[in-house]
């Protein structure tokens, strides 16, 4: 497999004109000639609009670089452009939940009638401090970020939690989201696209299936998987999750009263709009010698640290 690199062209400079705070995308070296024009074109519109793929786009192509695709230029663009296309179904998915969510939360505020900023803010503090001695120091993190000042009309910014433990754990150690994972792989990527390919969808983590954490904290994400086979028969993947930190009154969509409790406080505090919605995003990028470097085994139907 030769050494390829991809220098983002037109979107990259319209980023420094604008001041995005968008990287390079890019392997170690380049051949530029592996890149066609039209996905060339295609990847720069697709970080236009969706500048959070960005790291995972990179990890798609770094994966490639490595793997054990033949130099024919159409496989690669191939593969390329059907990452690309899953994106943008992921992509708009989660952009029209977050813009649902800011428009729900701007019809749902009330008139804060008798009750004190600092008041409730405090309660809402110690909420968080329980639910960190309930071992959720994630959703701790996300409800302390979804506060806003008692005034402010804006938004809190979006968090990257990319290749951290948080967001290793929720690809590795939560078995629910692991089986629809490896269910899409076998009965999609392996039949129709034995060199590498790439899944989509949606994914509810609960209490059954996965740490509390992970189902107070997100609960409901989209997700991508690229997967790359690699030269030992294995393959490699790269993914990316999305959530909307957002809260709307649930009778019953909890099947754990505590959470269900705290869901419903949040949603209180946000009528008011002491707390509002924000984007999580998160991308999983498994490198070489990791301490999470996992293989997709074809015989075995599972993981392997390697």
């Amino acid at each position: 497999m030769k050494k390829w690199k991809y220098i983002i062209s037109s979107f990259m400079a319209v980023a420094m004109i604008v001041g995005l705070n968008v990287q390079n995308v890019s392997a170690d070296e380049i051949n530029q000639n592996q890149i066609f024009p039209d996905t060339q074109a295609r990847i720069d519109s697709t970080l236009a609009e969706y500048p959070q793929f960005e790291k995972y786009i990179n990890g798609v192509l770094d994966t490639v670089e490595i793997s054990d695709f033949s130099d024919d230029a159409n496989e690669i663009n191939s593969f390329i452009m059907q990452a690309l296309d899953t994106v943008g179904e992921i992509g708009a998915m989660g952009q029209s939940r977050y813009q649902t969510a800011v428009q729900e939360y701007e019809n749902r505020i009330e008139p804060r009638v008798g009750i004190a900023y600092n008041t409730a803010l405090a309660a809402y503090n110690q909420g968080i401090r329980i639910v960190e001695n309930r071992g959720c120091p994630n959703t701790a993190r996300y409800m302390r970020h979804a506060i806003c000042p008692e005034d402010s009309t804006g938004y809190p910014a979006s968090v990257d939690d990319t290749n951290t433990s948080w967001a290793y754990s929720l690809v590795y150690d939560c078995y629910g989201f692991y089986d629809a994972v490896c269910e899409k792989f076998e009965s999609i990527i392996l039949p129709n696209n034995p060199s590498g390919g790439t899944v989509g969808g949606t994914f509810e983590y609960t209490s059954k299936n996965s740490s509390l954490d992970a189902f107070a904290a997100l609960h409901r994400v989209e997700y991508s998987v690229t997967f790359t086979r690699m030269s030992n028969g294995g393959y490699k993947a790269t993914y990316y999750i999305h959530d909307v930190y957002d809260f709307a009154w649930d009778n019953n969509g909890y099947d754990n009263f505590e959470v269900g409790f705290a869901n419903n406080y949040c949603a209180a505090m946000q009528t008011m709009g002491w707390i509002r919605p924000f984007d999580i995003f998160m991308t999983v990028i498994e490198e070489k010698n990791s301490a999470y470097k996992f293989y997709f085994r074809i015989n075995l139907g599972i993981f392997r640290n390697d």
